[in-house]
C-alpha cells in the first residue's frame, strides 16, 4: 500500500477548505454528550447544563489562539505524533496508548446514546400502538431488546463505512449530518417556544416559567463543578485528538484557526439552543429522565419528532465515526509504527467491537464521558500544550515532562475506578471525584511549567 493511500485514508490528503473543516468539526463535536447527554443532565441539574459545551467552547477558542496553527504546520498527523515532535518517541507511544484506552469509552458512549434513542422511539411506538390495537400490541415491543439491537445496527454501519472508506468517507458523512444536527434542534426550539410555549390555549404555558430557571450556578452545579468541567471537558477540545485531527486535514495553517474559531462560536449557540429545549421539556413534563427524547413522545409535532430523531442519529453517528477512525489511525501511527490502512482497519473493528461491549454494559453517557475525559485530560493536555507551544524555543526536561503526564493520567486513572469507595475516611474523600482529576490537572501543571524552565 503506498503512503499517499494512507494520507488519503488517515487525513483525507491534509487539503480540506474553511468550509469542510468547520462542518467536520461541528459534527464532530455535536454527538452523544452535547445531544442526548446533555438533556439528561439538564433533567438533573437545570440550565447550568449549557456549561457542558460552553467548557468545550472556551477551549476551542484558546487553541485557535494558540495551538492550531502550530498543529498544522508541525506536520504531525496525530496528537500523539505531535508528542513525536516535539518531545519524543516514548512520550507519543505513552499517549496514543491513553488515548486509544480513553477513546474505546468515547465510541461506546455514541453507541450508548443511539440504544438511548431507540428505546425513546419504541416508547412512542408503544404510546401509538395502545391507542389502536390495545395493551397486547404495545406488550410485544421491549425496549429493552430496542436498545440492544439499535447499539449492535449502529456498531455494524459505523464499523463498515468507517473502516473502508477512512478519514475521507466520515467527512462526506459529517457535512450533511452537521446540517441536519442543526435543522431538527432548531425545528425543536421554535416549535416548543413559539407554539407550545407562548401562553397559547392549547397548552397554557408560559415561556416565562422557563426564562426564569436560566442561571449559570445553581445547588447542583456548584463553582468547583465548573472549574471541573473547564479543565477536564474544555481540555480535551482545546487539545484533544478529534480536534487535533480536524486541524491536520485542513489545507494550511490559517485555515485550520479559521474553521476552530469558527467552530467554538457555532458550538457556544448550539449548546444554548439544546439546553433551552431540554429545560423547557423538563418544566413543561415535569420528572422525566431525558427531556429531549421525552418530548418526541407526543409533545412536539409528529414532523418535527421525526426531523429530531434524525438530527439526533447524524449527532450520534457524526461523533462515533471521527472517533473511531482517529483512535484507529493512532494505534497504527503511534503504537504499531505503521502506515498499513489494512491493519487499520482491523484495529478500528478491534476499538468499536470494545466499545460496543462497553454500550452493552453501561448506559450513562455523561459518566462515561467523564470517566474517559479524566484520565485522558490530566494526563496529556498541560503537558503536550506546553511542549507544542515552546517547539524550538525552548528545551524540554523529559524528565519533568514524563512525571506530569504519569501523574496526571494516574490520578485520573484511581478516580475512573471509583477510588474512593476503596479507601475510607478522609483519604477516601480526598480521592474522590472531582477532586482527584483537578489535582492531577494542578500537577501536571506545575510539571509542565518546569519541564521548560529546568
Amino acid at each position: 500500500m503506498k503512503k499517499t493511500d494512507f494520507e488519503d485514508f488517515a487525513y483525507a490528503g491534509r487539503k480540506q477548505k474553511p468550509g469542510t473543516v468547520i462542518l467536520t468539526l461541528v459534527a464532530t463535536m455535536i454527538g452523544a454528550s452535547a445531544t442526548i447527554g446533555l438533556s439528561a443532565r439538564t433533567a438533573s441539574i437545570g440550565f447550568p447544563a449549557f456549561w457542558w459545551l460552553a467548557c468545550g467552547s472556551i477551549g476551542l477558542i484558546l487553541q485557535s489562539a494558540l495551538l492550531s496553527g502550530k498543529i498544522r504546520e508541525s506536520g504531525a498527523g496525530t496528537l500523539p505524533e505531535l508528542a513525536d515532535i516535539t518531545v519524543s518517541r516514548t512520550a507519543g507511544t505513552g499517549i496514543a496508548a491513553i488515548i486509544v484506552v480513553s477513546w474505546v469509552g468515547i465510541v461506546g458512549a455514541q453507541f450508548v446514546a443511539s440504544g438511548s434513542l431507540a428505546v425513546s422511539l419504541i416508547e412512542t411506538l408503544k404510546t401509538a400502538a395502545s391507542s389502536k390495537s390495545g395493551a397486547g400490541a404495545a406488550s410485544a415491543l421491549d425496549t429493552g431488546t430496542g436498545y440492544r439491537i439499535a447499539v449492535i445496527v449502529v456498531w455494524a454501519v459505523v464499523t463498515a463505512y468507517t473502516t473502508f472508506g477512512g478519514q475521507v468517507s466520515v467527512i462526506k458523512t459529517d457535512i450533511a449530518q452537521a446540517a441536519l444536527i442543526f435543522l431538527g434542534v432548531l425545528a425543536a426550539l421554535v416549535c416548543v417556544f413559539v407554539s407550545k410555549g407562548s401562553g397559547s390555549a392549547e397548552t397554557g404555558f408560559s415561556n416565562s416559567l422557563v426564562f426564569k430557571e436560566i442561571t449559570l450556578l445553581n445547588d447542583k452545579f456548584t463553582l468547583i463543578d465548573l472549574i471541573y468541567l473547564l479543565f477536564i471537558t474544555g481540555g480535551t477540545y482545546f487539545l484533544g485528538p478529534d480536534i487535533v485531527s480536524r486541524n491536520v486535514i485542513a489545507k494550511d495553517a490559517s485555515t485550520a484557526r479559521k474553521a476552530v474559531k469558527t467552530s467554538a462560536l457555532i458550538l457556544l449557540f448550539f449548546s444554548l439552543m439544546i439546553t433551552l429545549v431540554s429545560l423547557w421539556g423538563r418544566i413543561y413534563l415535569g420528572a422525566v429522565t431525558n427531556p429531549l427524547l421525552s418530548l418526541m413522545s407526543g409533545t412536539l409535532p409528529a414532523t418535527v419528532s421525526v426531523l429530531l430523531a434524525f438530527s439526533l442519529a447524524s449527532s450520534l453517528l457524526s461523533s462515533a465515526d471521527t472517533s473511531l477512525i482517529n483512535a484507529a489511525v493512532i494505534a497504527e501511527t503511534s503504537l504499531f509504527r505503521g502506515q498499513s490502512v489494512a491493519r487499520t482497519r482491523t484495529l478500528a473493528l478491534a476499538i468499536s467491537t470494545l466499545a460496543m461491549l462497553l454500550a452493552l454494559a453501561r448506559q450513562d453517557v455523561i459518566s462515561i464521558f467523564l470517566t474517559s475525559y479524566s484520565v485522558y485530560s490530566p494526563g496529556v493536555v498541560f503537558p503536550l500544550s506546553f511542549a507544542v507551544y515552546f517547539h524550538g524555543k525552548r528545551k524540554i526536561n523529559k524528565t519533568v515532562w514524563y512525571s506530569g503526564v504519569i501523574l496526571g493520567s494516574l490520578s485520573g486513572l484511581l478516580s475512573a475506578i471509583h477510588a474512593g469507595s476503596l479507601f475510607g475516611g478522609a483519604l477516601g474523600t480526598a480521592l474522590s471525584w472531582p477532586l482527584l482529576p483537578l489535582a492531577g490537572m494542578c500537577v501536571s501543571l506545575l510539571t509542565s511549567v518546569l519541564s521548560v524552565c529546568v
